[in-house]
């Protein structure tokens, strides 16, 4: 059912935009000016048979009729056909959905919706002792406010942070925003924001107030963003207005009537009906109303108390709970009292376990962020968990989704106090630490394998705990273990483009490594070159040079081809495509010694593309074909995938469109099924250009869109340049001169690495087309010059669309008589000299 409150709030936003008055919206639904009225203060709702006349009237968007219309009346188009997509996988910011109905909260979600949609305010925090329901408060208004947002809303989790400068990345995670060499992540996460209006939920901040300057910056830079923040204390911002949530109401007397009314015994009622079907309230009213008064009305601890009815009566629940009173009043007096009796509901219902049992609880104090069940019985030794496990679920001690268990962050902050004073502690986050080194170097192996998509998940919900682990290994240790962890997540971080992430992991440790296995530095050297090449640090080549000098030291040849394949990828940068080659070569002949296939596949595909920056297809295609075996001798999917889409554009250019056609929809189709956006991009860039050599233009727009659109949110500079390129050769096709200056002009401005040349120069030609169609000979020329100057210099291949840009350029500029002195003054000029010269 639609909350009145939000239909209202949305019947006037778009009355308003469609320059109704009330009056006029009255008259064209018959109703009275009073019935608008009410509605739109969110006091009546509108009858439903109206419903589907006032959306129409109102012109309701699909998304707004499927918000606002009970399912079965949602209408379908006319004359489609009705597909039944396959599920897509949860958008990382979506707001979790509650697991209960929230009760008597209705008048705290009718302010807070007020306050969001009418009082436009940007940063509402609602403050609260922990176990007082916040976070759910939060979510239910998150979701009924969705439709007024377009569903541009994002739930951020921030209990497992541990810093406040992990907010930003966390956030750019749930955008799904990779992050981009070159730009603040501040600055990318206000691009993404500014134009649409969006609700970004902050829930559990309070251990994060340090970062508030970075919410503050937010909102000054995205006009349209508003936040709502769950916090135990003010963020003191000048935006913020605090709302105070309160516990739930206690029962007014002890009369029968007053007692059921209250939301305090409506929340235990209905929770202890949900272990006991048997529970009826009306046999238990009096002492559930004296548990609900003892537990001050607030939520989690009613929840753990009602959990108990599964073995318990009310009656037995009070008796049990009353000896504990007294010492709970005696608590740390510089805590809020509502925390005090918080730790009492969870102290009391902590006693009920037996010893062994809160043993176990106290020792999965030390995970951070959830943890699986063979990491709780690993840090437990010998003693047997399942079946504390089980009595812990059971009494909503812990939660359990699937594999997967996790405390409420108060639970696993009071399991890290009982930890600390049993004495266990450090033996705890030693045996934790040892347990996510193992796990870090079984996911290196595996990321290379048939399993890789199922261990970036994993690894994706370890996070947290593989944080803590380094951050203790730095305090213990030396940071072997951390060394160790950072190390075995390089395909991990690089998958994931985490790479400032991974980077300030290991640049610490490289610099200052524990002493002895000079292997584990020499890989540690490589990751950090990598991961700092995808940044465009220069200082990648030292980090590499140290790792080639390691690797060589503890011979070890599959370390050293890995570094050797790098630093053929690297000369490529400034288009050294002759070394390259050689560091390739180099470096195949050593992966053949140690028979590694995914190593194998690895080299020979970065051989390929060498080949085919050279213009060589030939041997591209022989590299592409053997990189396959190998990668399917190995089962990797991924890289399949990759090869796939490498070998296509080898038969592209050679302008075998049928072929090349035929497997790019290979690695489209095979991309889609395991979920790798940049290779469905990137097939999707090579299928729009087949579109446009053979003339269908719409076709190759709505493929080469899709594929920049891809790109741009997953940040990646390098594919987003070579797209707005082709939508230049698509623009030049359909005689759009505007906008194919557009395209071009923009590709040159995002790419003044020298690692884009080719893409540069091939926008540089189409500039000088432009030009000779304008009449501007000797700008055309110039331009021209510099080009294929370039061209060689670099030792480029020829794009297809590239040479047929140049030929037209020169038939357009051949009959002038000083074209070849223009074209000669352009050749002089460096790439530099070229963007400084012609970009805007």
């Amino acid at each position: 059912m639609v909350r009145s409150s939000v239909f209202g709030e949305w019947v006037r936003r778009r009355r308003t935009s469609l320059g109704l008055t009330q009056a006029a919206l009255a008259d064209q639904i018959a109703c009275s000016l009073s019935l608008v009225r009410k509605i739109e203060r969110g006091e009546r709702t509108l009858p439903p048979a109206m419903l589907p006349q006032v959306l129409d009237l109102l012109q309701a968007t699909p998304a707004e009729q499927a918000a606002f219309l009970p399912a079965s009346t949602v209408p379908l188009p006319a004359s489609r056909t009705v597909v039944i997509n396959a599920p897509r996988s949860r958008p990382p910011g979506a707001v979790p959905a509650p697991p209960n109905p929230l009760l008597g909260r209705e008048v705290l979600l009718a302010t807070i919706q007020r306050h969001l949609l009418r009082d436009g305010t940007r940063l509402l925090t609602l403050l609260g002792p922990p176990g007082v329901g916040k976070t759910r408060l939060a979510q239910h208004a998150a979701l009924n406010v969705r439709p007024l947002f377009d569903d541009h809303v994002v739930y951020l989790a921030l209990a497992s942070l541990s810093e406040p400068t992990q907010l930003l990345p966390a956030l750019a995670r749930a955008l799904a925003l990779t992050e981009q060499p070159g730009t603040s992540l501040l600055n990318q996460l206000a691009d993404r924001l500014y134009h649409q209006s969006t609700l970004l939920i902050l829930d559990n901040f309070e251990h994060l107030l340090a970062s508030a300057h970075d919410v503050a910056e937010l909102l000054a830079l995205c006009p349209l963003l508003q936040v709502i923040a769950t916090s135990r204390a003010p963020l003191r911002l000048r935006a913020e207005r605090l709302f105070a949530v309160e516990p739930l109401g206690l029962p007014a007397t002890d009369q029968a009537e007053a007692i059921v009314q209250a939301p305090s015994v409506q929340l235990f009622a209905e929770r202890a009906g949900a272990v006991c079907p048997s529970f009826k309230l009306a046999d238990a009213a009096s002492e559930v109303a004296t548990i609900c008064r003892r537990l001050d009305g607030l939520p989690l601890a009613i929840e753990l108390a009602a959990a108990r009815c599964y073995r318990f009566t009310p009656a037995e629940l009070l008796a049990q709970l009353s000896p504990l009173l007294p010492a709970l009043t005696e608590g740390p007096h510089d805590l809020p009292e509502r925390q005090r009796t918080l730790h009492r509901a969870i102290m009391w219902s902590y006693q009920l376990l037996d010893p062994a049992t809160r043993q176990i609880f106290d020792r999965l104090g030390v995970f951070e962020g959830g943890w699986t069940r063979h990491a709780a019985q690993t840090i437990n030794g010998s003693m047997p968990i399942a079946l504390a496990l089980t009595q812990l679920v059971e009494q909503q001690l812990v939660k359990v989704k699937d594999d997967r268990y996790e405390f409420l962050e108060t639970l696993r902050a009071f399991a890290f106090e009982q930890l600390s004073a049993s004495g266990e502690l450090a033996t705890q986050q030693a045996r934790h630490a040892a347990f996510f080194v193992k796990l870090a170097e079984q996911a290196e192996v595996a990321l290379d394998g048939p399993e890789q998509q199922t261990w970036l998940v994993h690894l994706d919900a370890e996070l947290p705990n593989l944080r803590a682990a380094y951050t203790w290994s730095l305090a213990h240790d030396g940071g072997l273990a951390g060394l160790r962890i950072s190390t075995a997540l390089f395909t991990y971080w690089r998958t994931r483009g985490l790479f400032s992430e991974g980077r300030r992991w290991l640049e610490p440790l490289v610099a200052h490594p524990p002493p002895g296995d000079l292997d584990l530095q020499a890989r540690a050297n490589y990751a950090t070159s990598f991961l700092i090449s995808q940044q465009s640090d220069t200082s990648c080549y030292a980090y590499l040079d140290q790792a080639i000098a390691l690797f060589r030291a503890c011979d070890n040849p599959t370390g050293l081809a890995r570094s050797l394949n790098l630093a053929g990828i690297l000369a490529r940068i400034p288009g050294k495509y002759a070394q390259s080659v050689e560091l390739h070569q180099q470096s195949l002949a050593l992966a053949h010694s140690t028979g590694d296939a995914f190593l194998l596949s690895t080299i020979l595909n970065n051989l390929g593309m060498t080949y085919v920056a050279q213009g060589n297809y030939l041997n591209a295609i022989n590299c592409f074909h053997d990189a396959m075996t190998y990668a399917r001798a190995c089962g990797n999917h991924v890289r399949i995938a990759g090869i796939l889409v490498n070998l296509s554009n080898a038969l592209r250019l050679q302008c075998a469109y049928t072929q090349a056609e035929a497997t790019f929809q290979q690695a489209l189709v095979l991309a889609e099924q395991i979920g790798i956006p940049e290779i469905i991009a990137e097939s999707q860039d090579g299928l729009g250009l087949i579109a446009l050599a053979s003339g269908d233009y719409p076709q190759a727009m709505q493929l080469l869109t899709q594929s920049l659109n891809t790109y741009e949110a997953q940040g990646l500079v390098f594919a987003v340049v070579r797209v707005r390129r082709n939508l230049g050769y698509l623009a030049l096709q359909q005689s759009d001169a505007t906008t194919a200056e557009h395209w071009f002009r923009a590709s040159i401005h995002s790419s003044p690495l020298s690692g884009l040349a080719d893409i540069t120069i091939h926008a540089i030609a189409g500039l000088a087309l432009l030009a000779a169609q304008r009449g501007n000979v000797p700008k055309a020329a110039r331009l021209l010059g510099a080009a294929e100057h370039l061209q060689r210099s670099y030792e480029l291949g020829t794009e297809p669309n590239d040479l047929h840009v140049r030929v037209q350029v020169r038939t357009l500029i051949a009959v002038h008589p000083t074209w070849q002195a223009d074209y000669a003054a352009g050749s002089m000029l460096s790439l530099a000299q070229v963007l400084a010269e012609y970009t805007y």
